[in-house]
């Protein structure tokens, strides 16, 4: 009898992050019957949108931020890490034009850790979300023998919520604000290197709550989202959510002099973090043509491309090219380190 070879399992580093959602979104699941409040977007989007008899929807997500993962506990301080872990959240609800309503926390770290360091995270958590209007309405706490370990909920509301899956060829692509700053910020941090304004951008990131609540308002975006995982990979993200391509216009990425000053200290190219470094918490979004003066009424927006039909493009002005992969992606080895 023929020895049966027993299958190799793939790791969740081979699979990574987008297969993992694309695998849940295929999963049937039984939905509550007769309820008031009927789930109308569920896995993919910033949020999950929940409706109601009153018109208005809940917007409700989740994160985890993880010591070395998402913070380093030795180079933050933690009001800065508490910052960072309500600000991200909200964001989410930024990204869909939404208000946020109210938040939940878990932590867990080692019993040896100081009541003064858990009292200054809850500082700087419940600052930004105060300046929000965001209230802290629960959580829970436990030991860990591992790092430290945080998990935050947020419920914000909208009756209008913008997604990632409304852009059409045609469209133009807009950011809020610059790129790249935020990882030039962690370098930064990381080397012991002074640059302020780049250690604000990613210790302290400000969500866009209020610039997307306008575009909200006025029905201006097609498709939008927060930016999180890097321009490359939030891109790719909106463009398979709404089933078109891009083409980026690189001399169009918006640079800040705090990046060009630190990329020319370090020799390197600014507009490689502005593609592919994550965590700058601005929006992109999609706007179709007729809607360009409407947009401009509502604020100054960086235009750095066109949705097309397939496929998602780099122009220098000399050549046009696939844009590679380059951003985060949870479970992927190559951001183990």
């Amino acid at each position: 009898m023929a020895r049966q070879t027993k299958k190799r399992q793939t790791t969740v580093g081979e699979w990574g992050e987008r297969a993992l959602i694309r695998w849940l979104l295929n999963r049937k699941q039984k939905k509550p019957a007769r309820t008031r409040f009927p789930l109308e977007i569920g896995v993919g989007d910033d949020a999950a949108v929940i409706g109601s008899r009153q018109g208005s929807r809940l917007l409700i997500s989740c994160d985890q931020l993880v010591q070395d993962v998402h913070f380093l506990i030795d180079r933050a301080s933690p009001f800065d890490i508490g910052w960072k872990a309500a600000a991200v959240n909200i964001s989410d609800i930024a990204g869909m034009g939404g208000r946020p309503l109210y938040l939940m926390v878990s932590l867990a770290a080692s019993s040896t850790t100081r009541s003064a360091w858990v009292r200054s995270f809850y500082r700087g958590f419940l600052k930004v979300a105060g300046a929000h209007g965001v209230s802290l309405i629960g959580g829970d706490t436990s030991a860990s023998p591992g790092p430290l370990f945080l998990d935050v909920v947020i419920i914000g509301e909208s009756t209008r919520p913008i997604l990632r899956s409304g852009a059409q060829p045609g469209d133009a692509i807009y950011v809020t604000r610059t790129l790249g700053d935020s990882a030039a910020g962690l370098q930064a941090l990381q080397r012991g290197l002074r640059f302020p304004g780049l250690l604000k951008r990613h210790l302290q990131p400000q969500p866009e709550i209020l610039i997307g609540q306008a575009l909200a308002k006025h029905n201006i975006p097609s498709a939008m989202m927060d930016m999180s995982d890097g321009l490359s990979r939030d891109l790719r993200n909106l463009c398979e959510a709404s089933g078109c391509g891009a083409t980026i216009d690189v001399r169009a990425l918006p640079i800040s002099r705090d990046l060009q000053r630190f990329c020319d200290q370090m020799s390197s190219d600014p507009r490689h973090l502005a593609l592919h470094g994550g965590e700058d918490y601005g929006l992109l979004l999609t706007v179709p043509p007729g809607k360009a003066k409407a947009l401009r009424r509502v604020g100054a927006f960086h235009c750095i491309g066109t949705i097309i039909e397939h496929g998602i493009e780099l122009d220098d002005g000399e050549a046009v090219r696939p844009l590679p992969e380059g951003s985060w992606e949870h479970f992927s080895r190559k951001d183990d380190s």
